[in-house]
């Protein structure tokens, strides 16, 4: 039997989103995880040099990974006006760094 998953991965975020304006749309989970990291996205004038966004959360309990899954789902992120619909899944690392 496999272990329960805690961490996972934000994909797709808005290249100019900043992670103030992230934590900001998942603030009703923000009692929920314990530990998160944001890696920004890239603009570019080349398109092939852009990337998007990244972030990774760590919960405590795997229902509140579900319904995080599903508040993105729904809600998703609001970023100049616009609604983005990122992806959620399970990190494929399930490892913390220790502090």
């Amino acid at each position: 039997m496999s272990k329960p998953k805690y961490k996972v991965v934000v994909r797709c975020l808005p290249k100019g989103l900043s992670k103030q304006d992230f934590l900001d749309s998942v603030k009703s989970f923000e009692e929920k995880y314990s530990w998160s990291y944001f890696r920004p996205g890239k603009k570019s004038v080349f398109p092939a040099r852009s990337r998007p966004g990244v972030a990774y959360l760590y919960f405590q309990d795997t229902s509140d990974v579900y319904k995080f899954h599903e508040f993105i789902q729904k809600e998703g992120i609001v970023y100049k006006g616009k609604t983005f619909k990122p992806q959620v899944e399970f990190a494929p690392f399930q490892k913390v760094p220790k502090r």
